[in-house]
């Protein structure tokens, strides 16, 4: 004890100072390794727990997703099911179970061909892959293509045209059923005009001659839509606004589509009058409010196949926009 406490409690001698601080020295290295080595094991245990925590929602999802060697993280060597085989960037082999099958696919370039990872019993047993002829088979058959294509017509050894199956968005399925046409004819119809065409295999199935109003509104639609809805195209060089009190009868039988402005757009409009002209004349159209008819059979006279037979008188001038047409059923389900 005497000799140990000599140091501290008299003068210290040159050796015994150095050697204090090489003590020291190694004290606070050992201590900062210390600290070091367990900052380490803890980084390391936080990525560990990620990485497993990261697995297990994979596997849940998927499948397995990762393994694992030692601390190191290695993905998955082969594509789950419904996965692009490419989309890592490299082609992976599918997984146990599943088989490769191209489909269409969207890619910055636009429609394209990728393999996707399907189970056994989706892949489709016999048909032609994207890019090739469809009598190129063992059997020189007619072979269908596979889902998702459709036959293109190109060149092919030399002069001759080929079949070939390109990738297509076009889903095949059922064509869809549409019920009956509904048989409406107006007892004012002449007979004539009814038996007109029966010759030819076609039956009357729609007919109005204007007459009766109550009749007319159980056929045809008169529409009320509002600017810029479905329905309406929202130019502003046409009708701001769709209104059925622009229709009417005629006494002796049509039917009467007006236009006019809104009321207090013409009130405004004629304040451009001075004496001479109206200087609201050819002024920006989009300035002004319309009322037009629009009148449809979308509901009730809607049919398939046939043709339409119509008497129209339009008026002259410019700015009307008289027509009739024959759309499909946009924007409307009934």
């Amino acid at each position: 004890m005497d000799s140990f406490s000599a140091p501290l409690l008299g003068p210290a001698s040159d050796d015994a100072k150095r050697s204090a601080r090489r003590w020291r020295a190694a004290t606070l290295a050992t201590t900062l390794l210390a600290l070091a080595l367990a900052a380490a094991v803890a980084v390391l245990a936080n990525e560990r727990a990620a990485l497993l925590q990261r697995g297990e929602a994979g596997r849940e999802k998927d499948g397995p997703t990762y393994q694992f060697s030692g601390s190191s993280l290695d993905e998955q060597s082969c594509t789950v099911a419904g996965v692009d085989a490419s989309a890592t960037g490299q082609k992976l082999q599918c997984c146990s179970g599943l088989a490769e099958v191209e489909k269409p696919c969207f890619q910055p370039e636009g429609l394209s061909v990728c393999i996707f990872c399907l189970p056994a019993e989706q892949v489709p047993a016999a048909c032609t892959p994207a890019g090739k002829d469809v009598f190129a088979n063992d059997a020189g058959v007619h072979m269908p293509c596979c889902p998702g294509f459709a036959e293109v017509l190109g060149p092919c050894r030399g002069t001759d045209m080929c079949n070939f199956c390109q990738p297509s968005s076009v889903v095949p399925g059922a064509r869809a059923e549409h019920p009956p046409a509904k048989v409406s004819i107006d007892p004012a119809t002449p007979q004539d005009a009814v038996d007109k065409y029966k010759a030819d295999g076609l039956s009357l199935i729609l007919s109005d001659e204007f007459k009766d109003i109550a009749r007319t509104k159980s056929v045809f639609v008169f529409e009320d839509i509002p600017y810029g809805v479905p329905g309406n195209t929202g130019d502003v060089n046409i009708a701001s606004i769709y209104s059925s009190d622009t229709i009417s009868l005629l006494p002796e039988g049509g039917l009467r589509l007006s236009a006019y402005l809104a009321p207090e757009d013409e009130t405004r409009f004629l304040r451009g009058w001075n004496g001479t002209w109206n200087k609201n004349y050819g002024s920006d159209v989009s300035l002004w409010s319309w009322h037009a008819p629009k009148v449809t059979s979308r509901v009730n006279g809607r049919f398939q196949y046939g043709f339409v037979e119509t008497r129209i008188k339009a008026p002259k001038g410019y700015g009307p926009w008289p027509a009739a047409w024959l759309n499909g059923c946009y924007g409307f389900v009934v």
